[in-house]
């Protein structure tokens, strides 16, 4: 898996390097809209998180979770964290 870059000058790049994490270690997400994932977007010193149920995980089934955290800098960059767990 190639490094992940952490901050973004959009959310939309921010969240589509997080599908791109998944799939690379392999997994694949039950939710598949993720347009409202984050409505509203990020306000300035705010944190976000939201947590997205694995499908599979490497080929099988899997109770885990994608888990992804963006906060937004002053600046209105967005620092990104995600995990699977």
């Amino acid at each position: 898996m190639k490094n992940q870059s952490v901050y973004f000058e959009t959310l939309g790049a921010a969240f589509e390097s997080f599908l791109e994490y998944v799939k690379a270690a392999g997994g694949e997400l039950v939710e598949t809209d993720f347009t409202l994932a984050f409505v509203g977007g990020v306000s300035y010193g705010q944190t976000r998180s939201e947590h997205y149920e694995l499908a599979s995980l490497k080929g099988k089934k899997t109770r885990k979770f994608a888990h992804v955290t963006l906060y937004r800098l002053e600046s209105g960059r967005y620092e990104l964290t995600n995990y699977l767990a």
